[in-house]
Formats: C-alpha cells, sequence, structure tokens
C-alpha cells in the first residue's frame, strides 16, 4: 500500500526557503536558521507575533560592531563598499543594516547591486573603482557563493576586505565580526 511519507518536522537554512516554507507550509512545524531577518521573510510582525508553526535563530549581522571595528582598523575611515543582491530580502536587510550603522559612526556606504553570479566581478572591480577605504561584504546567498572573486579583486585593487561569516576569514577577508553559526544551529535544533 501507499504511505503516507508526510514529515513531522520541517528545518530550513535560509530566507529563501524559509519564505516558501511560510507560504506553503501551514500544519507542519518548521524551524529555520542562517536566516537574518525573519520578519523580513514575512513570517511575522515581531519575534513574538508570527505564523505558530514556524520558530527558528536570527543570524543577523553584526553591523554596529563592525563600524566599531572598522574605526579601531582604520582610522578616518570614510568609506566602505558592498555587493548586494536586490532580489534577496535578506541582502537588501543586510544592506541597509550596515548603511545604517556605517552613517551613525559617519562612515558612507557604497553599495553596488548584483543579480547574478556573472555580474559579480564586473560589480566589484565598479565598487573597488569608486576606492572605498574598504570593502565590507555582507551575507546573501549570491555573493556568499562567489566571494573567492571578491577577495581577488580586492587584493589586486589593495583594497582591505571584511566579511560576517568565520569561513570569509579563512578565505581571503582580513577580518570578519561573524555570529556562530554552530551556535545558531545547535540552538535552532534545541528549538527543534
Amino acid at each position: 500500500g501507499v504511505t503516507n511519507d508526510r514529515p513531522d518536522l520541517i528545518f530550513v537554512t535560509s530566507t529563501p526557503t524559509l519564505q516558501v516554507a511560510a507560504k506553503k507550509i501551514k500544519d507542519i512545524p518548521v524551524i529555520f536558521s542562517v536566516v537574518a531577518d525573519p520578519i523580513v521573510a514575512g513570517v511575522g510582525t515581531s519575534f513574538t507575533d508570527h505564523l505558530p508553526n514556524i520558530t527558528g535563530i536570527s543570524t543577523l549581522g553584526d553591523y554596529e560592531g563592525m563600524a566599531r571595528w572598522l574605526q579601531i582598523i582604520i582610522p578616518g575611515v570614510k568609506t566602505i563598499g558592498t555587493l548586494y543582491s536586490p532580489g534577496e530580502s535578506n541582502s537588501v536587510k543586510n544592506m541597509n543594516e550596515l548603511k545604517k550603522y556605517a552613517a551613525l559612526a559617519g562612515i558612507e556606504l557604497i553599495a553596488v547591486p548584483v543579480n547574478s553570479s556573472t555580474d559579480i566581478p564586473d560589480a566589484t572591480m565598479a565598487l573597488a573603482g569608486n576606492k572605498p577605504d574598504a570593502i565590507c561584504q555582507i551575507v546573501d546567498n549570491l555573493t556568499s557563493g562567489a566571494f573567492s572573486g571578491i577577495v581577488k579583486i580586492s587584493k589586486d585593487q589593495k583594497i582591505p576586505l571584511f566579511g560576517f561569516v568565520s569561513d570569509q576569514a579563512e578565505k581571503g577577508a582580513i577580518m570578519v565580526v561573524s555570529r556562530n553559526y554552530k551556535q545558531a544551529g545547535i540552538d535552532a535544533v534545541m528549538l527543534a
């Protein structure tokens, strides 16, 4: 006979997968991690007012912390740059948060949009052409997969590169201000 292979729980690890789950799944618990802002993803209006079957761990970057570190590492820093993906709500949120905290520290953010991975080398060169004091690459699904290309161009152009995910330090960022994604995963499993 046919068995019902309906899952007891669904675990998602990105903003796009959370958005799909929120639209399609109403009667199975959904747990998320590695999502910058679940509110922007559309699962609720606050961390306490949300869809009843969805919970998880937000990993929004520490943009205020990055702005403080930039002022320490690059005294007199005036401009920073980042690439962002206009089609990803998490990317737009991350870019706007970096812009907000940079502005509070007196730092201008130059944000260059990218719509596909093939745009990233040209967009990085365009960003470098603006001569920012540093590149602070926000986290999103598009640029994360092409980080090595951003590293190469930032090195070639002698622009220090900072990131927001720990493995970006291993890939060539000179410093990262990162959330603990391993702990976020553990916390999400505990929620499950």
